[in-house]
């Protein structure tokens, strides 16, 4: 069924099979367990998402985030798989390796993509990320595509790209 979430919630684990629906800024922290979000997520508020680097520690993004209602923002800390499109109106920051499951589309309404670390596709060209971060700029530090390719990038804006794209 679906879930309505609001405020801090430190968790040995946290797996959400139903859509989700933020009713005010949501953090979601574990330490070496994952965190897991089957269905959609929809806002309008804010949502951090953050588990250890420990083993088992790993976020899944399984849905369409803000399809419906955007997050006003999006930050997420930990190795993560992202199978879905995430749209926001704000910020998307996400520090620590990300793989891409299917194509994947990441957008803002003008504001800060940020891929603190590495990116890559599931299997060697088989997954393609598209940015759109209107007057926003994409900020990469690390490699897109670095250990398994995509199949294509697409970029809509500006880009710094510190370490750059394989």
């Amino acid at each position: 069924g679906a879930l309505t979430l609001n405020g801090v919630a430190n968790s040995v684990g946290a797996i959400f099979n139903g859509s989700v629906s933020l009713m005010g800024n949501t953090t979601i922290t574990t330490t070496s367990s994952p965190i897991l979000f089957a269905r959609t997520i929809n806002g309008p508020y804010s949502l951090t998402v953050t588990t250890g680097a420990a083993a088992g520690g790993s976020v899944s993004i399984g849905g369409v985030v803000g399809g419906t209602s955007l997050l006003t923002g999006l930050t997420v800390t930990g190795p993560t798989t992202i199978s879905a499109n995430i749209n926001t109106s704000g910020a998307q920051t996400y520090t620590g390796a990300i793989t891409l499951a299917s194509q994947v589309a990441l957008t803002t309404l003008d504001s800060d993509i940020r891929i603190n670390t590495s990116l890559d596709a599931q299997t060697s060209g088989g997954q393609s990320l598209i940015v759109n971060q209107g007057l926003g700029t994409l900020y990469v530090n690390g490699t897109l595509g670095g250990l398994t390719k995509l199949s294509s990038l697409t970029i809509t804006g500006k880009a710094d790209l510190t370490y750059g794209v394989s």
